[in-house]
């Protein structure tokens, strides 16, 4: 796809998803997202902005799954790495601001921080399984 300065290209292996068969040596085709990423792509060249999504950092948290940055990516969203602890204000254009699998708790000044975010309009998107005793996320997490 190509509009003006901006291009994207699709591989076949995006369009047509599968596996490679150890036993033949083919490559068997399970499935089909030509529609998804050629209507991703569409978007990608047509448009100026792309909503950013903030995710935290500093607290150990997981690197995001490939499959949902892929996703991520797919859907034209921007990630952008947040810490803080070394910022006094949630950036303007943070309309998202993700938290995915931390290993310890945020401070009262972070939590004042991303509630005030929530406050404006911002969302806040929290992804965490079992934590640590001690580490008390779905109490200071409540705004």
């Amino acid at each position: 796809m190509e509009c003006g300065s901006k291009s994207r290209y699709i591989s076949i292996n995006v369009i047509y998803r599968g596996e490679a068969n150890l036993y033949t040596g083919t490559y068997d085709v399970t499935g089909f997202d030509g529609e998804d990423a050629i209507t991703s792509a569409i978007d990608y060249v047509v448009s100026e902005e792309f909503p950013p999504l903030y995710v935290l950092q500093g607290h150990g948290e997981q690197d995001l799954p490939a499959s949902f940055s892929e996703q991520i990516e797919k859907e034209n969203i921007e990630t952008r790495t947040l810490s803080l602890l070394t910022m006094d204000a949630i950036p303007e254009d943070a309309d998202c601001v993700m938290i995915y699998a931390p290993e310890s708790d945020i401070s009262q000044d972070e939590k004042e921080l991303l509630a005030d975010c929530a406050a404006e309009g911002g969302r806040l998107l929290v992804i965490a399984g079992p934590v640590q005793e001690g580490i008390s996320w779905k109490i200071s997490m409540a705004f």
